[in-house]
């Protein structure tokens, strides 16, 4: 498992290459913010696409062109293991979003990472639902999961 302390020093290792766009905060869509969140000082994203779970564990739709397609099946077992905070299942099977089996990586304190496919996930549990981010194969994790932590701390 790894710790808030393992995360927050990745983080920080991650801030180094992240640097925060001028327009990050700005605009109403919260997958645009995210992506802006995740770019780099060479003006890559390193979220390539994100997907919301309400607190009722029904997917939230979105027609955006980064909306990650979550079945309803996947959401509701995302959201169940953190409403149980039981994770076993992730450790034996791993997670499944968008339809790709996902290899578990680490869950601490409302956080869950893995990988697959050279995709990496990050899961981040808050009070509204989950939010969920998806960096593209080349991409680094870290900065999506520091775009995940500053967006979930700012909202």
């Amino acid at each position: 498992m790894i710790s808030r302390r393992v995360f927050l020093a990745t983080a920080t290792a991650a801030a180094a290459v992240l640097a925060l766009p001028a327009h990050a905060s700005q605009g109403s869509d919260p997958i645009d913010r995210l992506i802006a969140l995740s770019t780099d000082a060479r003006g890559l994203a390193h979220i390539d696409a994100v997907a919301f779970v309400g607190p009722d564990g029904e997917p939230v739709a979105s027609d955006h062109i980064a909306a990650l397609p979550i079945t309803r099946d996947e959401a509701r077992a995302l959201h169940d293991a953190f409403r149980r905070r039981d994770h076993q299942r992730f450790r034996v099977r791993g997670p499944r979003v968008a339809g790709r089996k996902f290899v578990f990586l680490s869950e601490s304190e409302g956080l869950l990472l893995a990988t697959g496919g050279g995709y990496g996930l990050c899961v981040q549990d808050t009070p509204a639902g989950l939010v969920i981010v998806r960096s593209a194969p080349g991409m680094i994790q870290g900065c999506a999961n520091v775009a995940l932590w500053k967006y979930t701390r700012a909202t």
